[in-house]
């Protein structure tokens, strides 16, 4: 592609440039770069998730964050659920053996929209 000299160009006697082409590497010389995994980063928005929250739109009731972790309702006999932090609007939860990806929607945190659909609103 570099090669190629534009047609006006090969008319005009006066355009005396010299095109040079550039080598590039094979895919079998080219060395892949590996993504980092997240890093765990609390981000200023962690205080403001604190609170009870609840599942939109049926209004039940799932528990309370507190200190990075959801304490779930006793209604799910469940242990506290541990928050990580992905990016400053990025959350991930680990429940019943699955991780869950969730998004904070909102200057002011008050809804989690998660990989699996499931909306979390903030009441409190």
């Amino acid at each position: 592609m570099g090669a190629a000299a534009c047609k006006p160009c090969q008319d005009d006697d006066s355009a005396a440039t010299t095109i040079k082409t550039v080598p590039t590497a094979s895919p079998d010389q080219v060395t892949p770069v590996k993504e980092a995994p997240p890093v765990a980063v609390t981000p200023t928005t962690t205080s403001s998730l604190e609170g009870k929250w609840q599942r939109k739109p049926d209004g039940v009731m799932l528990g309370n964050i507190r200190n990075e972790q959801m304490i779930w309702e006793q209604v799910y006999k469940h242990e506290p659920s541990k928050l990580t932090f992905l990016s400053d609007k990025k959350i991930s939860i680990f429940l019943e053996g699955q991780t869950y990806e969730g998004e904070v929607v909102g200057s002011d945190a008050t809804m989690i929209r998660w990989s699996d659909g499931e909306m979390w609103v903030k009441v409190s």
